[in-house]
C-alpha cells in the first residue's frame, strides 16, 4: 500500500473533497438467487432487484475515499491522453458567506460539505468558475431564498 498527502490551498481542497465525497457514497450490490454478485448497480434504496438480494458495501470509508481518488484520477488520466472526452458536470462545492464577503472580497466562506474555512477571495474565484445558484438565509440559517 502507498499513503498519499497533499498540502492544497483551501480553495483546491474543497474542489478535491467536494468531488471524492460525490463518488464515495457506500454502493449496494445485488446478487442473483445463487448468491453470486451482480454487476454492483444496487438501487441505493436497499430494495431487491431481480429477486436478488442486496449486498451491503463492506468497503470502510477511507477505502470509499480512495477509490473514489482513483476514479477520478483514471478519469482524468483518459481525458488527458484522449482515450476519453470530459463529460458530465464538474464537482458541486455548496460554500456558504455573507453578501458583504463576496461583494467585498472581506472575510471568510465555508465549505458546507467539509466545514473547510475559505478566503473571500478564494470562494468567489470558485463561484466565477461554477454554476453560481446563490441562496438568501434568514437569521437562523433557514433558506429563504434559492436561485
Amino acid at each position: 500500500m502507498t499513503r498519499l498527502t497533499a498540502e492544497l490551498a483551501p480553495a483546491s481542497a474543497a474542489v478535491m473533497k467536494s468531488a471524492i465525497l460525490a463518488l464515495s457514497a457506500p454502493q449496494p450490490m445485488t446478487c442473483d438467487d445463487d448468491g453470486d454478485p451482480g454487476t454492483n448497480e444496487g438501487t441505493k434504496t436497499g430494495a431487491k432487484v431481480g429477486g436478488g438480494q442486496v449486498v451491503r458495501d463492506e468497503r470502510t470509508p477511507g477505502k470509499r475515499r480512495a477509490d473514489a481518488l482513483t476514479e477520478l484520477v483514471t478519469a482524468a488520466a483518459k481525458v488527458v491522453s484522449g482515450d476519453a472526452s470530459p463529460t458530465g458536470a464538474a464537482a458541486t462545492a455548496l460554500i456558504t458567506m455573507n453578501l458583504e464577503a463576496l461583494t467585498e472580497g472581506v472575510g471568510h466562506a465555508q465549505a458546507v460539505a467539509t466545514g473547510d474555512v475559505l478566503d473571500a477571495g478564494a470562494a468567489r474565484r470558485i463561484a466565477c468558475d461554477a454554476q453560481v445558484i446563490p441562496i438568501v438565509l434568514g437569521a437562523r440559517s433557514e433558506p429563504l431564498d434559492v436561485g
